[in-house]
C-alpha cells in the first residue's frame, strides 16, 4: 500500500515535471519570438529616430546657415541651465574669435552696455511671461576693441515645461550701429535746423510758387510781424509788401524762379501798420517735386536809420578831425602822408600839400636820434605788423619840440600787406614833464624815508607793518625782518589800545590825525614817549606814520615844571605874606588889648574873626590853584580862554605886583578851544615870565 502510495506520488512528480518541462518549453518559445519582434520594432523605432535627429540636424543646420548668411549672429539659451550658444557671427560681430567667448549667459550680460540692461531684461521678461509675441529690443554690446556697438536684439521661446515656462529660446543679432548712427546724425541735423530755423535773428519764410501762400514760418517771423503763424499761413506777399504792386511782385518771383536766387531791399508792413525796411534774400528750393522760395527778411530799419545818421554826421566827423587837439594822419604804402589834420599842420607849421608832396616828407619831424627806428617801424607795417601804441618826439619847422604818444592802426590788402598806416598822436609834453616832476619827487621822499630822523612807517589799513626807515628800527631796537610780521598796535601799551585804533580810524576817514602822543614798549620792553601822525596816503589803501621819540623833550618838560614849580613856590610866599601879615596884625590886636585889660566889644571880635576866615580862605583858594597847576592832567576839552587867563594871573598875583607891573587886560569872553587848562596856563605863565 506504501509502496503503491510512493509509485502514485513519483508518478505525479513526473508527469507535474513532465507539463512543467513541455509549459517552460513552450514560454521560452513564446518568449523568443516576443523579443525577436521587440527586438525588429526597436530597430524600426531606432532607426525612424535616427532618421528624424538627422532630418532636425539638416533643419538646424540650414537655419543656422540662413542666419548666419545673411549676417546676423545666432544665440540658442537653456533657460534652465543658462547655457547660450553664440554662432561663430555672433562672436565675429563684436571682434571676437570663436574661443574668446563662453557659453554662458554671463557672457552676455557683461557686454550689454549698463544703461541698456535694464530695458533688455524688461522686455526679455515680456515675452517670457506670455505678455507678447516675442522678445526684441535695441541695445548697446561691448566689443573686443572697447567700443560700443549697437545690436537689434530678437528671440522667442521654442519649448516650455508642461507648466508653460519656458525652456529653451532662440534669437538673432543683428548689427545696427551705422543705422543708429545715421539716424543720430539725422536727429542732430534736425535740431540743428530746427534752432537756426525757430531762433534765426531773421524772419524765415517757405512760399508756395503756385498759390502765392506762405507754407511755413519761422519763429521769429511771426514775432516782427505780429501774426500769429496760422495767420501768416493765411496771408500773401503782397499783404506785407509796402514798396511794390502785385503785378512788380509777380515779376520778381518769377526773376528768383529763374535766376535760382535773389537779394534785394524792401519795404514791409506789419500787423499794427508800422513800416519797417528789410533786407530780402530768395532762394528757390524743390521739396517733393514741388518748387517752393525759401526766404529771409532781415529787419534793417535801424541799420537805414544809422547809415542816414553815418551820412548827415559824416561832415560833423570831419571837423571833428580836423579841429582836434591831437594829431591825426594817414600814411599810404609808399610812405606818403597823404592826409594830416589841421592841428598837425599848425604844430609843424606845414600845409597839407607840402606833407603830402613827397613820400616820408614827415621824417624831417623826427629828431635824428629817433629816425631810424620810426621808419623802421613804418617798413614794419607794410609787410603786415605794427606797433599798436609808441613815444617820440615831433620838431615843428621853428624847432619846438613835443611828446606824442601814438596810437596806431593798420588797413591791409587782400594779400596781407599795408595799405594805409592809421595814427593818431596826443600831445603828452605836459604829462612827460609832470612825470619826470613825480619822478623827482619820489626820489626825494626816498631819500627823506632812508636818511630822516623820525622814524617813518607804511602799514595796511589794519595796521600791518609794510614798510619802514632804519630811524623805526632803531628807535625800538628791532630788525628788519622781525617788524615785517608785526603790528603796529602791538607797540602800544595794552590799556591805550582802544585809544589808538580809534585815531587810525579817525585818520582812514578824515585823511590825516596830527601830532597826538603815546607811549611806545621797544624790544627790550623799555617805554619811550613818542608824538605820532596819520595820513591816509593817495591810493586809500595804506597809511604813512611819522614817529618822533619825545622821551628827551618830556624830560625837559618835566625840569621845566620844576623849574616852574619853584618860582610858583616864590609866588606862593609872596602871596601869602600879606594875608599872613594881615591874620598876625589882627590876632596880635586882639592879643594887646586883651593884656592891656581894655574892653573889646562883639563888633572888634566879628570884625577881627572875619578878616581872619577872609585871610584864611584867601590861602586855602591858592593852595588849591597851585596843586591843580601841578596836576599832570593831559585831557582836552573845549574851554574859555578868558577863564585861563584869569586862574593864570591868579597863580602870578605877586609877581606881577612885586615887579610894580601895571597890568591893562582886554580878552574877549566868548573865545574857545580845545584844549587842557594847565597847558594852555603853563603857556601864559611862560609868556608873563618872559615878558617880567
Amino acid at each position: 500500500m506504501i509502496y503503491a502510495l510512493i509509485t502514485l506520488i513519483s508518478f505525479l512528480i513526473a508527469l507535474m515535471a513532465y507539463r512543467y518541462e513541455k509549459l517552460f518549453a513552450k514560454n521560452k518559445e513564446i518568449l523568443e519570438n516576443y523579443n525577436k519582434e521587440l527586438e525588429n520594432e526597436l530597430k524600426i523605432q531606432t532607426a525612424d529616430l535616427v532618421k528624424q535627429k538627422t532630418l532636425l540636424e539638416d533643419s538646424e543646420f540650414r537655419w543656422k546657415f540662413a542666419v548666419d548668411g545673411s549676417g546676423d549672429g545666432l544665440w540658442d539659451w537653456n533657460a534652465q541651465t543658462n547655457e547660450v550658444y553664440f554662432s561663430p557671427r555672433w562672436k565675429n560681430m563684436l571682434g571676437f574669435e570663436e574661443h574668446e567667448i563662453k557659453d554662458s549667459i554671463e557672457e552676455w550680460e557683461n557686454k550689454v552696455h549698463p544703461d541698456d540692461l535694464k530695458q533688455v531684461y524688461k522686455d526679455l521678461t515680456a515675452h517670457m511671461e506670455g505678455k507678447v509675441e516675442s522678445y526684441q529690443n535695441e541695445h548697446r554690446v561691448l566689443c573686443k576693441d572697447g567700443s560700443y556697438k549697437w545690436i537689434l536684439d530678437r528671440g522667442v521661446i521654442v519649448k516650455k515645461d508642461k507648466e508653460g515656462n519656458p525652456l529653451r529660446l532662440i534669437g538673432t543679432h543683428t548689427d545696427i550701429d551705422e543705422r543708429k548712427k545715421y539716424q543720430e546724425e539725422i536727429e542732430k541735423a534736425n535740431i540743428k535746423f530746427n534752432s537756426i530755423y525757430n531762433y534765426s535773428l531773421d524772419s524765415i519764410v517757405l512760399l508756395d510758387t503756385e498759390s502765392g501762400n506762405f507754407s511755413d514760418v519761422n519763429q521769429r517771423a511771426t514775432q516782427l510781424y505780429g501774426y500769429t503763424k496760422d495767420e501768416f499761413l493765411d496771408l500773401k506777399i503782397i499783404n506785407i509788401e509796402a514798396s511794390h504792386d502785385e503785378e512788380k511782385i509777380k515779376e520778381t518771383q518769377e526773376n528768383i524762379i529763374k535766376r535760382g536766387w535773389d537779394q534785394f531791399e524792401s519795404k514791409h508792413r506789419l500787423k499794427d501798420g508800422t513800416i519797417i525796411d528789410v533786407h530780402v534774400n530768395a532762394v528757390t528750393i524743390n521739396i517733393l517735386n514741388k518748387n517752393y522760395l525759401y526766404v529771409t527778411f532781415r529787419d534793417i530799419t535801424k541799420q537805414k536809420e544809422l547809415e542816414q545818421k553815418i551820412i548827415s554826421e559824416r561832415d560833423f566827423i570831419s571837423t571833428i578831425i580836423d579841429n582836434a587837439n591831437s594829431v591825426i594822419a594817414v600814411i599810404d604804402n609808399e610812405g606818403r602822408m597823404i592826409r594830416v589834420n589841421k592841428y598837425a599842420q599848425e604844430f609843424t607849421g606845414y600845409t597839407q600839400e607840402q606833407i603830402a608832396s613827397e613820400p616820408y616828407f614827415w621824417s624831417r619831424f623826427l629828431p635824428e636820434s629817433q629816425k631810424e627806428k620810426v621808419l623802421d617801424l613804418v617798413e614794419e607795417a607794410k609787410k603786415g605788423h605794427i606797433i599798436k601804441s609808441f613815444k617820440n618826439i615831433w620838431v615843428s619847422k621853428d624847432k619846438e619840440e613835443r611828446v606824442f604818444e601814438w596810437s596806431n592802426t593798420l588797413v591791409l590788402k587782400e594779400d596781407g600787406s599795408m595799405n594805409y598806416f592809421a595814427t593818431i598822436g596826443i600831445d603828452v609834453t605836459q604829462k612827460e614833464n609832470i612825470q619826470k616832476l613825480i619822478l623827482n619827487k619820489k626820489e626825494e621822499f626816498e631819500a627823506i624815508f632812508k636818511y630822516a630822523q623820525d622814524g617813518i612807517v607804511i602799514s595796511d589799513l589794519e595796521g600791518n607793518l609794510l614798510k619802514f626807515n632804519d630811524s623805526f628800527k632803531n628807535l625800538l631796537g628791532y630788525k628788519g625782518k622781525e617788524l615785517l610780521s608785526k603790528n603796529f598796535y602791538e607797540f602800544t601799551v595794552s590799556k591805550n589800545r582802544e585809544k589808538i585804533i580809534k585815531i587810525i580810524q579817525d585818520a582812514i576817514v578824515v585823511g590825516h590825525v596830527e601830532n597826538f602822543e603815546k607811549d611806545f614798549i621797544t624790544k627790550n620792553n623799555k617805554t619811550i614817549t613818542v608824538h605820532i601822525s596819520i595820513s591816509l596816503l593817495p591810493n586809500k589803501q595804506t597809511l604813512l606814520f611819522i614817529i618822533k621819540d619825545t622821551s628827551s623833550i618830556k624830560l625837559l618838560e618835566k625840569q621845566s615844571k620844576l623849574a616852574s614849580m619853584g618860582e610858583m613856590i616864590g609866588n606862593i610866599a609872596h602871596q601869602w605874606r600879606q594875608p599872613l601879615s594881615v591874620i598876625t596884625t589882627s590876632a596880635s590886636g586882639l592879643n594887646l588889648e586883651a593884656e592891656l585889660d581894655m574892653e573889646i566889644s562883639k563888633e572888634q571880635i566879628k570884625e577881627y574873626s572875619n578878616l581872619v576866615i577872609q585871610q584864611a580862605n584867601y590861602l586855602s583858594s591858592t593852595i588849591d590853584n597851585f596843586r591843580d597847576f601841578f596836576k599832570d592832567d593831559k585831557d582836552h576839552k573845549i574851554i574859555k580862554i578868558d577863564k585861563v587867563f584869569n586862574y593864570t594871573l591868579a597863580l602870578m598875583d605877586a609877581t606881577i605886583k612885586n615887579n610894580n607891573i601895571r597890568l591893562i587886560k582886554k580878552i574877549e569872553d566868548n573865545l574857545l578851544i580845545d584844549g587842557s587848562i594847565n597847558e594852555l596856563s603853563e603857556a601864559f605863565i611862560n609868556i608873563l615870565n618872559f615878558r617880567t
